[in-house]
């Protein structure tokens, strides 16, 4: 097994600081908070989301950009986890605090290849409970998700939290019957991330050769699934009159699988969602969403008062939506 510091390689006091991350115990294991939906929030990835890969392990590995040892570490991180490449396990970098074209630099230049998770307002830092934040003395923390969703703790090896995330997490296809040509694309629909294969499949459904058409059938048959899964959620939430819920859930659905074909009827609702009132409402608070974590970060107490204010009647407004999680983690991150 290999360690993420071993006293070998990187200094004692790295170690340390490690070891003294704030562990939130296994006993008090919550579930996941969603993943960021804003493109702009990801690197080498488009946007995943835990519903997507449940079923799947997950392990999330913050980082502090600025710590040369950490950085010098990516190297054996990705050998790491190359271990687990036939395993249901997914690895995801998470930076905090950021702009996102600064990390985008440090990624290429570290040479990392998994997902990675641009935190700038550090929301999600906080909601997976990492309470002492990701900085020069706390240069890195561990979370894991297991496969039906809960996100744990206490681990402070790479492979030790791959071990726990992996146990009982499956694949949907067998990758033992999946042709080489198509092994990437395999791979990306297993955790979720469908965007520009619908090209690949359709081309592959017509090979002549019947391993690949075999394999392109089996493929597609996972992504309609899905997709019939989230467009049924879809028009649940808005037959339940959970209109911005349910354009969520559509622009989701769209971004997701872009490219592939989408139910008529579901895609008809374009038109209504552009004219709903909610909606509208709803695009305009997540703007305000915006403008809230930068207001936060002036330090500036009369604006603070009047954000939280705004914070705290967008979750009124808009309970059961990401406009409210958003919320409720900027409040919870002003120290409030």
């Amino acid at each position: 097994m290999v360690r993420l510091l071993p006293l070998t390689r990187v200094r004692p006091l790295l170690v340390a600081l490690l070891l003294s991350v704030g562990f939130m115990p296994a006993a008090q294991a919550e579930n996941a908070p969603p993943f960021p939906t804003d493109p702009n929030s990801w690197i080498n990835s488009g946007p995943l989301s835990v519903s997507a890969l449940k079923g799947k392990g997950i392990v999330l590995w913050f980082f502090e950009e600025e710590d040369p040892a950490t950085q010098a570490l990516w190297s054996e991180l990705m050998i790491s986890a190359k271990k687990y490449e036939t395993k249901p396990v997914l690895f995801i970098a998470v930076n905090s605090g950021n702009p996102k074209a600064k990390i985008e630099v440090y990624i290429r230049q570290a040479k990392v290849t998994w997902p990675v998770i641009v935190d700038t307002s550090r929301g999600f830092e906080k909601a997976c409970g990492l309470f002492q934040e990701i900085n020069a003395q706390n240069v890195s923390g561990i979370r894991y998700i297991k496969p039906d969703g809960e996100i744990v703790a206490g681990l402070d090896d790479l492979e030790d939290a791959a071990d726990n995330a992996v146990e009982g997490a499956e694949w949907k296809i067998d990758p033992a019957g999946i042709p080489e040509s198509l092994k990437s694309a395999w791979h990306a629909i297993e955790f979720g991330n469908y965007k520009g294969l619908a090209v690949t499949l359709n081309k592959s459904a017509k090979s002549s050769k019947s391993d690949v058409k075999e394999a392109a059938a089996k493929l597609m048959e996972v992504v309609q699934k899905e997709i019939e899964t989230l467009a049924a959620e879809v028009k649940e939430t808005q037959d339940n009159m959970q209109n911005y819920r349910a354009y969520e859930l559509y622009s989701e659905l769209t971004e997701r699988f872009s490219g592939f074909e989408l139910p008529k009827d579901v895609v008809a609702m374009k038109k209504d969602f552009s004219k709903d009132p909610k909606v509208k409402a709803g695009m305009a608070a997540a703007k305000s969403l915006e403008v809230a974590r930068k207001q936060l970060v002036t330090g500036n107490p009369a604006m603070k008062t009047k954000t939280l204010a705004a914070l705290e009647k967008i979750m009124v407004d808009f309970p059961d939506t990401s406009l409210a999680q958003q919320a409720k983690t900027l409040i919870e991150y002003s120290g409030k």
